[in-house]
C-alpha cells in the first residue's frame, strides 16, 4: 500500500473486537471507522498491511472445548477400568 499523506486505510469488512493490523512488522490494534467497518491509520509512504482477526474469546473457546473433551474422554475411560476390573476378580474367584 503506497499512501501519498497520512491517512485511514478502511477495510470492507465488518469490524469486529478482535481485529488486529500489522503494518510494517508491528502490530497494531484496528480503528473502527464509517460506523462498522475495520481501518487502520497510515504515514505518508510505502506499507505493507495485513488485517488478522484473533478474537481472544475464540482461544478462550477452544481451550474449553480441549479440556471438556479430556474430561469426557476419562469419565468414560475410568468406569470401565473399574469394571474390567470386577469381572477380572469375579473371573479370578
Amino acid at each position: 500500500m503506497d499512501a501519498p499523506q497520512a491517512g485511514i486505510l478502511v477495510l470492507s469488512q465488518a469490524y469486529y473486537p478482535g481485529w488486529v493490523a500489522v503494518v510494517d512488522g508491528r502490530t497494531t490494534p484496528a480503528l473502527r471507522v464509517d460506523f462498522g467497518l475495520a481501518g487502520v491509520a497510515l504515514a505518508p509512504g510505502a506499507h505493507e498491511v495485513l488485517f488478522r482477526y484473533a478474537p481472544r474469546y475464540l482461544r478462550l473457546g477452544a481451550m474449553l472445548t480441549i479440556a471438556s473433551l479430556i474430561g469426557a474422554a476419562a469419565c468414560w475411560l475410568v468406569p470401565r477400568r473399574s469394571s474390567d476390573r470386577r469381572e477380572a476378580a469375579a473371573a479370578a474367584e
